[in-house]
């Protein structure tokens, strides 16, 4: 089959959703995106509608908005891990003041975090 090239520019979102599918399953993007525009159209051509009844530029737009969603958590999730590294910080520092045992104020500062963090793993169980 003879192959025409284009050009083709698409939401980041999008393009970033395919690059992750392609990691996931040992494709590059590249194949990916030509993959979904050979189904797209193939869909489009035989007047398929999607199951939900949604345009499929509506599902792009919500797909794209949902990356853009998980971005943002994923940085404030970051800020978070940094904020608790910090906190810990000013812990170990404040618990050390004067301390000759440095190895057993570790060992039980970690023991405790450890005890902390499986209470909150447990609380945010559905």
């Amino acid at each position: 089959m003879k192959r025409a090239a284009i050009s083709l520019r698409i939401p980041e979102g999008l393009y970033q959703a395919a690059r992750r599918y392609g990691e996931a399953h040992d494709l590059t993007t590249y194949r990916v995106l030509s993959a979904a525009v050979e189904r797209g159209l193939a869909d489009l051509l035989t007047q398929a509608a999607p199951a939900s009844g949604a345009p499929n530029s509506e599902i792009a737009d919500m797909l794209a908005e949902l990356d853009v969603a998980t971005k943002r958590l994923d940085r404030r999730l970051d800020r978070i891990l940094h904020v608790a590294s910090a906190a810990y910080a000013f812990g170990r520092f404040a618990a050390l003041r004067g301390e000759r045992e440095v190895a057993r104020v570790d060992q039980s500062l970690s023991d405790e975090a450890g005890v902390v963090y499986r209470r909150q793993i447990d609380l945010a169980k559905p």
